[in-house]
């Protein structure tokens, strides 16, 4: 949620061009509520939530791999007269 609400912040300064006393006035306290949410669930961590995390960063990086794979065969496919080798 925390970054959720950070998104929209960056949306309505951006693009919509709320003035800052709008922006303020509406997501400091969002901010605080969910920074107080996050707070609380990172006592979370050290009580079993490790395993949560860990699985979650294993998951991102197995797809981090995966696109990085996928563009460097993309790209791989369309230059002719390269071998596979090359990816060795």
């Amino acid at each position: 949620m925390l970054i959720t609400t950070f998104l929209v912040f960056l949306i309505a300064s951006k693009k919509w061009r709320w003035s800052k006393w709008s922006l303020t006035g509406l997501f400091v306290p969002l901010i605080m509520i969910d920074t107080t949410f996050v707070m609380t669930n990172l006592v979370k961590i050290t009580e079993g939530a490790w395993y949560t995390v860990l699985i979650t960063a294993f998951t991102t990086y197995v797809m981090y791999i995966w696109i990085r794979g996928s563009q460097a065969l993309r790209d791989q496919q369309f230059v002719p007269n390269k071998s596979l080798r090359s990816f060795w």
